[in-house]
């Protein structure tokens, strides 16, 4: 009996432009054109790194040999500042991420005042393409939904490696699906639109064809099994520690096992001046915000957001919707040993995802009256499709099925776009399957994920707007009053009240609980003669609010100093010294 996994391969469109720093090395290939490959990836880097606020360096090379790219944008002593981690395509089949990551690094480097304005403050860091041997998939003559790096894996635990993957049965070069006739199929077309295929609901559904759905290929290990061990790897966002997915398809031999994130990890986790975190990721919590659960404290193991660090995400997230904004955003993502969920609940940093772009929702056509086009998708067929006559019957049901909505609503925009962004069910000969029917069609790999060139610039630049407002949201120190009261006998009461005129807090809850991120701090500057009689020259505070939330601290000194310097500061905040006279 043959394995019979029912996974629908997404889809990805990829025609974009490359902005001004363009480079000549673009693949010729109509799917993926205007996309960078690591080639001109990596010339465009170093044509940035050219200008005076920007710096690149390489965090190691992949088992591909391709540079892990960092890039840093700051001016004045960076690593000194508060700094904003940026990450493009933590997914490496969401390769839009990497394209605006680039583009945000060109917007932001730029010497003009407002940049200028922007790095005496702040530094980004920015990590384009932390997988590029899987981000390269995207360019293969045979175009493959893959996520995974190059690492050799024995998937299905035979003793063999790599030895049974997809296979393009219809030359077309794509790896798209195949659907094999069988009365106890799980699989039946879509009711409005019969290329779609859809799990069949035994009490509701009724009889007709059915079939096994199967990713395109042969059973080249000749094992009952079809594509169970495909070429390679691991996949970037599967091999965190977080909830990480042991055994599981894509996370590795174990955590942070792979070049790419062991460069990730070792360069930020010294990095005490990373304050936030935002990634291009489907895993969306912008859009569809994490929700806090009040009891999460009390667990011991973390798996949801803190209540205390609500209110700093919801201000995010409102920041987010005025500069970027979006409607009918997919559903997020839910991954086993993500770096967006290791980020926040590891790595202790307010973490931020944004999916960036999805096919916009396009209204199904109303036929005019007394006329109906068989297909309430409002997207006919192409003609050539293999389709019954009963299938298309069926498919004149005026009653729309809500299931697959979203690919019904692919066809529709591919239709209004022009987009080739489907192959229609065409039969193939199966060594395999002899004695039934097969057919090849779906999705073309990479054609649902990532927008016509024409929408990437202006997406870019609200997304460089949002940059600038995160940053201009973070914490503030400054004494709010300072008073010096004189006990006698060289004895002096110093009572400091601190305030966070920032929006956001001067430390997540969630970071101090993981003890990595450091705290605010208030520290006091007296020779070593004097002796403090309550409290120490050092002292740690809590997490700050923001918009004005205050910390107090008092000491007691013994001392005959004419001054002392007090200054309250942390490596995420604006910081401030001030000297103040004894008397």
């Amino acid at each position: 009996m043959f394995n019979i996994k029912g996974q629908m391969g997404s889809a990805i469109r990829v025609c974009l432009l490359i902005g001004a720093i363009a480079t000549n090395a673009i693949a010729d290939d109509g799917a993926v054109k205007g996309y960078q490959t690591y080639e001109a990836f990596t010339q465009n880097v170093k044509q940035l790194a050219e200008r005076p606020f920007l710096s690149a360096k390489s965090l190691g090379k992949t088992l591909g040999g391709r540079d892990v790219w960092l890039l840093t944008i700051g001016s004045d002593k960076p690593h000194q500042k508060p700094a904003i981690l940026i990450m493009g395509a933590t997914r490496a089949t969401h390769l839009l991420g990497s394209e605006l990551a680039i583009r945000l690094a060109d917007h932001l480097s730029k010497p003009t005042p407002a940049n200028t304005k922007l790095l005496s403050d702040v530094t980004l860091y920015i990590i384009p393409r932390p997988s590029p041997d899987a981000s390269e998939h995207f360019f293969a003559k045979i175009k493959s939904l893959r996520n995974t790096n190059i690492r050799p894996t024995d998937d299905d635990g035979d003793g063999d490696i790599d030895e049974d993957g997809p296979d393009d049965l219809n030359k077309d070069g794509h790896i798209t699906m195949m659907r094999i006739a069988d009365i106890t199929g799980q699989w039946m077309p879509h009711p409005n639109d019969p290329r779609i295929m859809i799990k069949a609901d035994p009490k509701k559904d009724p009889p007709g064809p059915r079939y096994n759905l199967l990713t395109e290929g042969f059973d080249n290990d000749k094992d009952k099994q079809i594509n169970e061990d495909a070429k390679g790897g691991v996949a970037f966002d599967h091999n965190f520690t977080f909830n990480y997915g042991y055994f599981k398809p894509g996370a590795g031999p174990h955590q942070v096992s792979e070049v790419e994130s062991r460069a990730v990890v070792d360069f930020i986790f010294p990095k005490t001046n990373i304050a936030a975190v935002y990634a291009f990721s489907p895993e969306d919590n912008l859009l569809h915000p994490w929700k806090p659960n009040a009891n999460a404290e009390k667990k011991r193991i973390k798996t949801t957001l803190l209540n205390a660090d609500a209110h700093d995400q919801n201000l995010v997230v409102n920041a987010f919707k005025k500069a970027v904004g979006g409607s009918n955003a997919p559903s997020p993502a839910n991954l086993q040993g993500s770096f967006v969920r290791w980020s926040y609940f590891h790595y202790g940093r307010p973490t931020f995802a944004s999916r960036a772009w999805w096919i916009p929702k396009v209204e199904t056509k109303k036929p005019a009256p007394g006329k109906d086009n068989g297909q309430n998708t409002g997207d006919k067929p192409d003609p050539k499709d293999n389709v019954s006559s009963k299938e298309k019957e069926k498919s004149k049901s005026k009653k729309t099925d809500p299931r697959s909505a979203d690919q019904l609503n692919a066809l529709r925009w591919f239709k209004r776009e022009k987009i080739n962004g489907f192959v229609n069910w065409t039969p193939v000969k199966h060594p395999d399957f002899p004695d039934k029917k097969v057919e090849v069609g779906g999705f073309i790999p990479y054609l649902r994920s990532n927008p016509p060139a024409k929408e990437i610039d202006a997406i870019a630049k609200r997304h460089t707007t949002f940059i600038r407002n995160l940053a201009a949201m973070f914490p503030r120190i400054t004494f709010a009053q300072v008073k010096i009261k004189s006990l006698g006998s060289g004895i002096y009461r110093i009572t400091a009240i601190i305030r966070n005129d920032g929006k956001l807090s001067t430390m997540s809850q969630m970071g101090r609980i993981s003890r990595i991120l450091q705290p605010c701090q208030v520290a006091i500057e007296l020779p070593e003669t004097a002796k403090f009689l309550k409290g120490h020259p050092r002292v740690q505070l809590s997490p700050i609010p923001g918009n004005g939330g205050l910390s107090e601290r008092q000491w007691l000194v013994r001392t005959n100093a004419k001054s002392i310097t007090i200054k309250a500061y942390s490596p995420i905040a604006v910081s401030i010294t001030k000297t103040l006279e004894l008397k």
